[in-house]
C-alpha cells in the first residue's frame, strides 16, 4: 500500500468524492500517523507493578520511576476488575462517605 492507494481507499470507504472531503484526506492520514506515534512510543517499555490496596488506606504510593498509569486492575481472589480512570473531583463526589468499605470502581492520580 502506498500513499495514493490509501488516499483512494479512504475516499472509497467513506463513499465521498466531493472536493471538500477529498482535500481533508491528507489531514486524516497525518492525524492517524501522529496518533500511532504518540501511542506506540512506549511499546516495550511498560512496567507491570503489583501492589496491595489496603481497605483502610485511600491511596497507593507510585513507584519512583512512574510516568503514567495505563490501567489499574483490582484482583480479588479469582475475580479481576479494571478500574476506570476519572478526575479527582469525580471520584470525591462519587465517594462522599470515607467510612464506606466497598470495592472501588474508579481511580485517579495526581502529581
Amino acid at each position: 500500500m502506498n500513499y495514493t492507494s490509501l488516499h483512494d481507499q479512504i475516499a472509497s470507504y467513506a463513499n465521498r468524492t466531493d472536493s471538500f472531503f477529498t482535500n481533508q484526506i491528507a489531514n486524516f492520514i497525518q492525524q492517524g500517523i501522529q496518533r500511532i506515534y504518540s501511542e506506540a512510543k512506549n511499546i516495550g517499555f511498560e512496567q507491570v507493578l503489583i501492589g496491595k490496596l489496603v481497605p483502610s488506606q485511600a491511596t497507593m504510593a507510585k513507584p519512583a520511576n512512574w510516568r503514567e498509569t495505563i490501567s489499574f486492575e483490582l484482583l480479588d481472589g479469582d475475580n479481576s476488575t479494571f478500574l476506570w480512570n476519572r478526575s479527582s473531583d469525580f471520584c470525591r463526589a462519587y465517594w462522599l462517605d470515607d467510612t464506606q468499605v466497598a470495592k472501588p470502581r474508579f481511580f485517579f492520580y495526581f502529581d
